[in-house]
């Protein structure tokens, strides 16, 4: 026969399941960290599109920019890391893509979806399209360990400094060592958190730079940093134009899934 003295022995372990039940279903209910497909690393091709606007037509130049073409990588089945940064005063849109080993840059540039969006921005440039294809020689994650996870990855809103270094052709080599490895100590040094892609392209004697800033490290502090300084100081001799020096906002980070 039931009794209370039963129910009361039974109380504590329902108790105790409906305390795991709960629990679990708030567990689910939570948003999963997405996922990473790629993230561009050492040897990869990397492209960067410059998209000069017509005043009148850059907010609605910006938008297909983002939305078309991330539609059209996404329908391409390339696996590929793209990032879409914004320059209002100039009625820019600037993009840096990565590629992954196995997606070829060139099956891009004639891909039918690419060409789809290229036609609905075509009368709003006020220049055509900027095109120029890189190599990565080095990403740089400050503060990093040996944790294969990234300490900080660019999202919307941070702010990005492009580094343009042209050098003279018997001075390339020593410049691009100079970049990859000095400007990564000094970066460390100064205590900020940043990501920073270095690429390269031997046939213009150029070395590029993009580093990104997390909302708590400052641009401006580090365009004034003695090391960073230094480190321009034994550039400059190397230098056939000066140090080039843009800063846009990211607008959209989009990764291939």
């Amino acid at each position: 026969m039931f009794t209370t003295h039963h129910l009361r022995n039974y109380f504590p372990l329902a108790v105790f399941l409906v305390a795991v039940q709960l629990l679990c279903f708030s567990c689910k209910s939570e948003d999963p960290e997405p996922e990473l497909s790629y993230l561009p690393q050492s040897g990869d091709q990397a492209i960067i599109f410059t998209h000069l606007f017509n005043a009148d037509d850059y907010e609605q130049g910006k938008q297909i920019v983002i939305e078309g073409f991330s539609n059209a990588i996404q329908q391409s089945g390339q696996t590929r890391r793209t990032y879409f940064m914004s320059r209002p005063e100039n009625d820019e849109v600037l993009v840096i893509s990565f590629f992954h080993a196995d997606s070829d840059p060139e099956e891009w540039l004639n891909h039918s979806e690419r060409d789809k969006v290229l036609a609905q921005l075509q009368p709003l440039y006020r220049e055509p399209l900027g095109i120029q294809q890189y190599t990565a020689e080095r990403v740089h994650d400050s503060h990093s360990s040996n944790d294969p996870e990234p300490n900080y990855l660019p999202r919307k809103g941070d702010e990005v400094i492009l580094f343009t270094h042209l050098f003279k052709a018997e001075n390339y080599e020593e410049g691009k060592n100079i970049v990859v490895n000095d400007f990564p100590m000094a970066i460390e040094n100064s205590g900020q958190t940043r990501r920073t892609y270095f690429l390269d392209d031997p046939s213009n004697d150029e070395v590029f730079a993009a580093s990104f800033f997390h909302p708590d490290s400052d641009t401006n502090e580090w365009l004034n940093h003695e090391e960073r300084d230094q480190v321009l100081a034994a550039l400059a001799p190397l230098y056939r134009e000066p140090l080039h020096v843009v800063q846009y906002t990211v607008e959209e980070v989009h990764d291939t899934k």
